[in-house]
């Protein structure tokens, strides 16, 4: 199989799953959060090495972090930095001039961007480091000498990421393939495309010791490019890491086991993400005709991503389409949320281009049973880096376990008796549906706090609390269980129950306060009407709360 070259040099550098923080005037590297560690088992019994020194501490203000749920992401400036990261996965980019990035963490991404950077993984839990180049600027040599990169403690198992520069393979150094060669007297191994641009630069990095015959394909990011018909790309066992670009036509992309960076193009794709291993998937969209529909026109061209696992890291990126968050998909925001007629996820802008197109694209969730209190934003790349949201997190019809992040947020368990948690910010959870939450298959909400936590039942019609009858919702403790209930006795089109249940007993602190319903009108008027009911054999537990 003839491999194919990328020819927008910035075009496949997408390993972001979370925001960048712009950076500011000012200063080093904060220390390394705790948020999420309690639940992201990445993150169990590990503890932040990141220090300050002196000089370190005079730079507060200039390198930026963001910790997002995945990974922490280091932001450098235009000087040069000294970035050190945690003992997790991290993201350290340097951006311009002399930097030194340390990782320290397993499955680090060091991208040192412009100047002559030397780049470690560190020894703390390292494993399968990726150094990112982006440009030819970033590391290169020329007729006045090396003004490469230099990776200290690079290891068979590492990889470069050089697809951007259309580099992926051993060979004599010309036409895409890269030279290797050893100098015995510095212990450099110098990695060379022996082909100089127009201003007679030619890409090289230096590692650190004898790498002679030791570099293959396993140690770099593949890339296969489709036709412009409709092509099938299967690389579901492969263990390399793969850009999959299937140009025009209606492609049927497979990701492989490792990183992956799915780019469909034109036309309605199927793009599969891989269950059988630890792949992290990126989707990435160029325009809104990569995947659209034409509501004037009556045309549907619309993507299909198959196994999107948000919990393991996988994303959309469609900062190049200028869209800035999700809402109501509309000033640059998308829509998301679960539509039942077509069985999809459905991502979603209600604004057209110039064309009359727009952007949509449909998603099949894979495994969203996690316990990373994470949200739907952190599947997306936005522009500008943003991932600022309502902090919803969507679940699918099949059952779910969904947690909200210490800031709070909005659980949306989409049926099957999900299990929702709440944390210590103020959570909602929200139902759409009648058939969300039934008798017989009602989600079990844990963690509720009754001073602040509502839950959002406004769409179904609700009005507050009262007998379960003529849109009112009885409260209910069953002394066995030890949980509490909400109940409507009144049946749905399909013969169905609206039920919640609380883990505990709220008998005695549930109010009106939290419910959001439909009307404005009290839902305290219908309490008199409606007293507790209590089912079970313990009556000692009439007063649990």
């Amino acid at each position: 199989m003839e491999l194919e070259h990328v020819d927008e040099p910035m075009q496949f550098i997408y390993y972001m799953k979370a925001t960048v923080v712009q950076v500011k005037p000012g200063g080093l590297l904060p220390e390394l959060p705790t948020q999420a560690q309690q639940f992201n088992p990445l993150r169990i019994n590990t503890v932040p090495t990141a220090s300050k020194t002196v000089l370190q501490a005079a730079l507060n203000e200039q390198v930026t972090m963001h910790d997002g749920p995945f990974y922490d992401t280091y932001t450098g400036t235009s000087d040069g930095d000294v970035i050190t990261g945690g003992t997790w996965v991290d993201h350290l980019y340097g951006g311009a001039g002399n930097d030194t990035l340390i990782g320290n963490g397993i499955n680090t991404v060091l991208v040192g961007g412009t100047g002559v950077d030397t780049l470690t993984a560190g020894d703390q839990l390292r494993s399968g480091v990726k150094y990112v180049f982006t440009s030819l600027a970033d590391s290169y040599a020329d007729a006045q000498g090396s003004h490469s990169d230099l990776i200290i403690d690079f290891r068979p198992y590492d990889v470069l990421d050089l697809n951007a520069l259309g580099l992926e393979r051993i060979g004599n150094g010309h036409n895409g393939d890269l030279a290797v060669s050893y100098d015995a007297a510095r212990d450099i191994t110098y990695v060379r495309s022996l082909d100089k641009d127009a201003d007679g630069r030619f890409f090289e990095v230096r590692l650190a010791g004898d790498f002679q015959g030791q570099l293959s394909t396993a140690n770099f990011v593949l890339r296969h490019d489709g036709t412009v018909g409709n092509d099938t790309l299967d690389y579901s066992f492969s263990t390399k890491r793969y850009v999959l670009n299937g140009l025009d036509g209606d492609d049927t992309l497979t990701a492989g086991k490792r990183e992956s960076l799915l780019d469909g193009g034109a036309g309605a794709d199927h793009m599969i993400g891989n269950i059988a291993g630890v792949g992290i998937e990126t989707y990435l969209y160029h325009q809104i005709s990569d995947s659209y529909v034409n509501d004037a026109l009556g045309v549907s061209s619309v993507d299909l991503i198959s196994n999107f696992n948000l919990f393991t890291g996988d994303v959309l990126d469609v900062s190049a389409l200028g869209f800035t968050g999700l809402g109501d998909g509309y000033n640059d925001t998308l829509n998301y949320t679960y539509d039942k007629t077509v069985g999809h996820m459905v991502v979603q802008s209600f604004e057209e281009d110039a064309q009359g197109n727009r952007f949509k694209v449909y998603i099949d969730q894979y495994y969203r049973n996690g316990n990373i209190p994470i949200q739907d934003a952190d599947g997306f790349i936005f522009a500008g880096g943003s991932n600022e949201a309502d902090q919803t997190l969507t679940g699918k019809p099949t059952w779910d376990t969904l947690y909200t992040s210490r800031d709070g947020g909005i659980l949306i368990g989409g049926g099957a008796g999900d299990l929702l948690r709440g944390n210590t910010g103020v959570d909602t959870f929200r139902y759409l549906d009648s058939s969300d939450s039934v008798h017989g298959a009602a989600d079990l909400i844990k963690d509720f706090d009754v001073i602040q936590d509502k839950i959002d039942v406004a769409a179904l019609g609700y009005t507050g609390l009262g007998n379960g009858h003529n849109g009112t919702l009885k409260l209910i403790y069953d002394t066995n269980l030890h949980r509490t209930y909400l109940k409507d006795y009144d049946l749905n089109a399909e013969g169905q129950r609206f039920e919640i249940g609380f883990e505990g007993g709220y008998t005695r602190t549930f109010t009106a306060d939290n419910l959001v319903v439909a009307s404005s009108v009290s839902a305290t008027e219908h309490v008199p009407d409606a007293p507790i009911e209590l089912v079970g054999v313990a009556p000692s537990d009439i007063n649990a709360a």
